[in-house]
C-alpha cells in the first residue's frame, strides 16, 4: 500500500460563500474545487472532453461543465484517494508501483499526441501533477494503430492497484503532428529527466536519455514511442541518493 493517504475535509464549506456554496451543494462527494478566467476554464474543459475520449483511464475527470462563479468560471474535480506521485513515500518495497505509473503518464502522453497533437506541459514539477487513484482493474489496455502499420496492436499496461491521473493541462497545447515533434519529444524528455527530482534512478537511465535525445536530433517520427515503451518496461528502479544520474 502506498503511504500519505489523505481526505478531503468538508468542514471547510463554512469559509466558502452563498454563490459558491450554491454550485458544490447538490454534489455530495469529496473534490478540489478549480477557480479561474473563462478562458482558462473553458480550454482546460475543452482538453479534458477530448482526451478522455481516448484515455478515459489516465485523464482527471469533472463533476460537473464549468460554472460561472462572480467573474470567473469554476469547475469541480473528485478529490482523489491517494496524493501526487511526488508527495508519495518511494522504496524499494513499492517501486513496482511507480514504474506501473511512469508507463501509464508516458503511454498517456503518447496517445494525446497520436489522436490529438497535445502536448503536456512536463516544464514545471510534472510528478506534482500526476494523482493516484486505487483501482480494481489489474491493467489498463488501449488500442494503437501505428501511421506506419495497417494492423492494430493492443497496449497492455499493468496498474498494480493503481492509476496515473493526469491533471492540470491549462498550460499545456495543441500542435500539427508532423511541425510539433520536436516539442513532443522533449516533453517527453523532461517527464523522464524529472525522476531524478524524487531521487530515484532506473539502471538503463542513460540508454533512455540517449535515446531520447537522438530522437530530438533526427526528429524522428513519434511513433518510435513504442521502441521506448519497451525501453521503461525494461527498467529496474532503485533510491538514488547521489543523484548520479546528473553524470552522463
Amino acid at each position: 500500500m502506498l503511504s500519505h493517504k489523505i481526505f478531503y475535509l468538508k468542514d471547510y464549506e463554512y469559509e466558502f460563500d452563498d454563490e459558491l456554496k450554491n454550485i458544490i451543494n447538490p454534489y455530495k462527494v469529496n473534490m478540489v474545487i478549480k477557480v479561474g478566467e473563462k478562458e482558462d476554464i473553458i480550454y482546460e474543459w475543452n482538453i479534458i472532453k477530448n482526451l478522455r475520449k481516448y484515455i478515459p483511464n489516465g485523464i482527471s475527470k469533472y463533476i460537473c461543465s464549468p460554472k460561472k462563479y462572480n467573474n470567473k468560471m469554476v469547475i469541480l474535480i473528485p478529490f482523489y484517494q491517494y496524493n501526487s506521485i511526488y508527495k508519495s513515500v518511494w522504496d524499494n518495497n513499492n517501486f513496482i508501483i511507480f514504474k506501473s505509473l511512469i508507463i501509464q503518464v508516458f503511454i498517456h502522453m503518447f496517445l494525446s499526441y497520436h489522436y490529438f497533437g497535445f502536448i503536456y506541459r512536463t516544464n514545471d514539477n510534472i510528478f506534482k501533477k500526476i494523482l493516484i487513484n486505487e483501482t480494481n482493474n489489474e491493467t489498463i489496455k488501449h488500442l494503437y494503430q501505428s501511421p506506419n502499420e495497417s494492423s492494430k496492436r493492443i497496449l497492455i499496461l499493468k496498474t498494480n492497484g493503481y492509476e496515473a491521473i493526469m491533471t492540470d493541462f491549462e498550460k499545456s497545447y495543441y500542435v500539427h503532428k508532423k511541425d510539433g515533434i520536436k516539442d513532443y519529444w522533449n516533453s517527453i524528455y523532461n517527464f523522464i529527466e524529472s525522476i531524478n527530482s524524487l531521487m530515484i534512478t532506473m539502471n538503463n537511465y542513460k540508454i533512455i536519455i540517449n535515446f531520447i535525445k537522438n530522437q530530438i536530433d533526427t526528429k524522428s517520427e513519434y511513433d518510435n514511442s513504442i521502441k521506448l515503451y519497451y525501453l521503461l518496461s525494461n527498467s529496474v528502479y532503485k533510491l538514488n541518493s547521489v543523484n548520479e544520474n546528473n553524470f552522463i
